[in-house]
């Protein structure tokens, strides 16, 4: 066989394996789901926020997040390569700071991926399980405030609570998914596919005659 006929053939394996490595990426999304503390009475501790994947579903690299202070904390990106219902079960790790009220607060995040067609999209949403009402769950921010025990605040408490809840808003954003959409991509893969297919055709045509000759 000619060497020009086997960078042909050699070019269009590649091809062949990198066209569904395409495929399948263009049809995979991300999701982060977003977290918050909150401080009332007192402005610094360090808090740690867990999350654990129910039901088999994706993890984040990171399943346990700290931070000093009040605010915002996001886990993810969280990657998805197929439609379905994700549900995570979120709590507040307690601290050991025996002054401190810990909120046991305990919610569930849900992220629905859906195929609109043009490639998989997500959205994030969550309950909280009210343990007053037996678990019964309560559409909800996933957000955990701590408070001083015995209402001793010091100055400075009610700064942190405002600066928790500023950070807070910027990192959840109504719940809503910050996930990549992939519909220009998905589409664009699928055209590239044909055009490829075309040209993979008339190739091996082409070599099927130069061998016959």
């Amino acid at each position: 066989m000619k060497t020009k006929n086997k960078l042909a053939l050699l070019a269009m394996a590649a091809v062949m394996v990198w066209l569904p490595l395409q495929a399948a990426a263009a049809y995979e999304t991300s999701a982060y789901i977003p977290a918050s503390i909150r401080l009332e009475g007192f402005d610094r501790g360090e808090f740690a926020v867990e999350l654990t994947a129910l039901e088999g579903a994706p993890r984040p690299k990171e399943t346990v997040l700290r931070r000093s202070g009040a605010g915002g904390v996001l886990f993810g990106p969280i990657v998805y390569a197929a439609p379905g219902v994700y549900r995570y079960h979120i709590e507040q790790n307690p601290g050991s700071d025996a002054a401190v009220a810990y909120d046991a607060s305990q919610y569930e995040a849900t992220v629905l991926v859906e195929n609109s067609g043009s490639g998989l999209h997500a959205q994030v949403s969550a309950v909280r399980l009210d343990a007053a009402a037996g678990g019964t769950p309560v559409k909800a921010e996933v957000v955990f405030t701590n408070r001083q025990k015995g209402g001793g605040a010091h100055s400075g408490g009610q700064k942190a609570e405002g600066q928790g809840a500023a950070e807070a808003k910027a990192a959840l954003p109504g719940m809503a998914a910050a996930a990549p959409q992939t519909g220009d991509a998905a589409f664009g893969a699928a055209a590239w596919a044909c055009l490829t297919a075309g040209a993979l055709a008339g190739a091996a045509v082409l070599l099927r005659r130069r061998k016959e000759k």
